[in-house]
């Protein structure tokens, strides 16, 4: 199914939009794809998984000298981000982090902060 997606790039601070939880599919899941070259994080591959019309994947450039990734989840009484699968992604020959989006939110951002640290965002 990946060779059918077009590719979106998207940059820093962009929203990725999703729909939270629909009768067919249930809960909203991404996976989540780091590139890493030479110790440091070069790109992140998001592909949308459990949702209807899911037409493109999205791919951040990363620029720097990020080397690690967290996830975060501000305001209200929202669950966080749930993993539940680690698998060998064999086209980007990396680590493929798949989860299911907090509810009550229908997008995320990619933030980086101080430069070496970026983080999928909730809520801002």
């Amino acid at each position: 199914m990946k060779d059918k997606l077009k590719e979106r790039l998207v940059g820093l601070g962009e929203d990725i939009h999703y729909i939270e939880k629909t009768t067919n599919y249930g809960h909203a899941e991404f996976e989540l794809c780091p590139v890493f070259k030479h110790g440091y994080l070069r790109e992140l591959y998001i592909y949308p998984r459990q949702q209807e019309n899911i037409d493109a994947y999205y791919r951040l450039e990363i620029d720097g000298f990020v080397t690690s990734i967290g996830f975060s989840c501000y305001g209200g009484n929202h669950t966080e981000p749930r993993f539940w699968h680690n698998v060998w992604c064999k086209e980007h020959k990396c680590l493929c982090l798949r989860f299911y989006v907090p509810l009550g939110y229908k997008s995320f951002k990619v933030n980086d902060h101080f430069g070496d640290n970026i983080s999928l965002e909730w809520g801002i």
